[in-house]
């Protein structure tokens, strides 16, 4: 068996000597009760749902899918009816930020502005003096 294929789990089957024959650890595996502890690992119950649907029919596998999207359409309408009622709930919330993202984006123009018209006349305060030194 391949190393990779191997997984390990919390179960230990104490009371072995080394050297042990099948005999002996299927004896003791019984007394202490492994089977059972095997089958309660998450590991084994998702080997039992993979051998599950692996021996599904068409039948069986169509049926599943159906089911599957009357779950998806129960949780949409569950989460839409969830939204809204927030929404409803906090409507005078959602349009203050909305009101004070749209001041926010004016404001931020207007600075911008400003700035761009100081920059500008730096530039041309910087040109004048420039032109009055190349003309002395």
């Amino acid at each position: 068996m391949n190393y990779k294929d191997l997984s390990l789990t919390k179960i230990v089957l104490t009371g072995i000597a080394r050297g042990a024959t099948t005999q002996q650890v299927e004896a003791a595996g019984k007394e202490q009760k492994l089977q059972e502890q095997w089958t309660a690992t998450t590991l084994a119950q998702t080997f039992a749902k993979k051998a599950k649907r692996a021996a599904l029919t068409d039948f069986e596998r169509f049926t599943v899918s159906q089911l599957k999207k009357q779950k998806s359409a129960l949780v949409k309408a569950a989460v839409t009816k969830a939204t809204e009622e927030y929404n409803t709930k906090n409507k005078a919330t959602i349009e203050k930020a909305k009101k004070n993202s749209r001041l926010a984006k004016v404001r931020s123009a207007i600075r911008t502005r400003k700035n761009m018209a100081v920059m500008h006349k730096k530039r041309s305060a910087k040109g004048a003096a420039a032109k009055k030194q190349t003309a002395k």
